[in-house]
């Protein structure tokens, strides 16, 4: 699998300055991305697609100066992404491409990005037949 190298977070936040964190108190951006706090799984499966697509529509609404992340994570088996919010002359499409990811994690394997075939129990979360049979065996060994 992919790592998250300097370079790789350097070209990110080059492509999408509203991808990159931003220290709270100072405003500066950080040497992270909020790719890096999604599953793994699923930023390598279609989370460039998911920001190429995000970024198209900042472009068309002209939210360049206003749109960023506020948190990226998975809550419940589901990608959840949260932002300081869309242009209501874009919004409809913007819940469109939103849900359409939403649902994609669902499909996806969190860990490698391969089809979910399985859902992990005791937290929640969708894997494929390897990630799953390799998590049972973490849980065994411990």
């Amino acid at each position: 699998m992919k790592e998250f190298t300097q370079e790789y977070r350097q070209e990110m936040t080059n492509k999408y300055p509203w991808l990159a964190l931003h220290d709270a108190r100072t405003k500066k951006p950080m040497d992270a991305i909020w790719a890096e706090y999604m599953p793994q799984g699923w930023w390598w499966s279609f989370g460039e697609q998911m920001c190429e697509e995000l970024d198209q529509l900042i472009h068309k609404y002209n939210m360049e100066d206003f749109y960023y992340v506020c948190q990226v994570k998975e809550k419940y088996g589901e990608l959840r992404w949260y932002d300081e919010g869309f242009s209501s002359d874009g919004w409809d499409e913007y819940c469109e491409w939103l849900k359409k990811y939403e649902n994609m994690s669902w499909e996806t394997c969190a860990i490698c990005g391969e089809p979910a075939t399985h859902t992990e129990v005791g937290w929640v979360l969708p894997v494929c037949e390897h990630c799953k049979t390799e998590s049972a065996k973490k849980r065994e060994d411990n």
